[in-house]
């Protein structure tokens, strides 16, 4: 057999199965030591709460950009796990889970109870503050959209777009720099990637470094 063709993921990108489209690529789930993609998380379109944690042996590699596609039925993927959970603040999330880690965290405050006749029916005290998470595969991390992603002296390098794959091995990391009137993607090399741990990634290059490096 031949080497595995380069393909890309890119986050945001159609996620298709066999029988029609289901939603968008929303996170990247990764062995940290291997740099090799383990699982996809692609979000139904219209839906909240509901995304699937994908194994990347679903993923079809080589396929268009535009789309990702999906080698199972939507009936299958909609039988996957849910990754998402939420728990009350000052609780953290549940880390010791077996089998599982926490992966991408946000923290967002509830809408106030209006004074009246519904303040009866809270009677525990509460922050109001919720944090979502993810549970991802134990030892492995998740990467998306807003993840941080710095040089290491603590620059912000770009705004992370997707990743190269070889098979299911990262061979470059692809960054967006610039604003809507002026934009340009950079592919990091997989070997400059110095720390990947989930929402940051820590690259071993300058800001320099990197508007040096050919457009991707």
């Amino acid at each position: 057999m031949g080497e595995a063709s380069p393909s890309r993921l890119i986050l945001g990108q159609l996620a298709t199965c066999v029988d029609g489209p289901f939603g968008a690529l929303e996170d990247i789930v990764i062995d940290p030591s291997s740099k090799r993609v383990t699982h996809i998380v692609v979000r139904p379109h219209g839906s909240i709460g509901s995304s699937r944690l994908v194994p990347f042996g679903f993923v079809r590699t080589g396929s268009a950009v535009s789309q990702l596609s999906l080698q199972c039925t939507l009936s299958s993927l909609r039988e996957l796990p849910a990754v998402e959970d939420l728990v009350s603040f000052p609780m953290d999330p549940p880390g010791d889970q077996p089998g599982w880690d926490v992966g991408i965290k946000d923290t967002w405050a509830n809408a106030p109870y209006e004074a009246g006749a519904l303040i009866d029916f809270r009677p525990e005290p509460s922050s109001g503050i919720v944090i979502a998470f993810h549970r991802v595969p134990k030892g492995k991390i998740e990467i998306r959209h807003a993840s941080a992603v710095s040089t290491t002296d603590g620059h912000d390098a770009g705004r992370l777009h997707g990743v190269v794959l070889s098979g299911p091995a990262i061979t470059h990391l692809l960054l967006r720099r610039g604003h809507r009137f002026w934009r340009r993607e950079y592919a990091v090399p997989a070997g400059a990637i110095e720390e990947l741990a989930s929402d940051s990634v820590v690259v071993s290059l300058s800001r320099h470094q990197i508007k040096a490096l050919p457009a991707a």
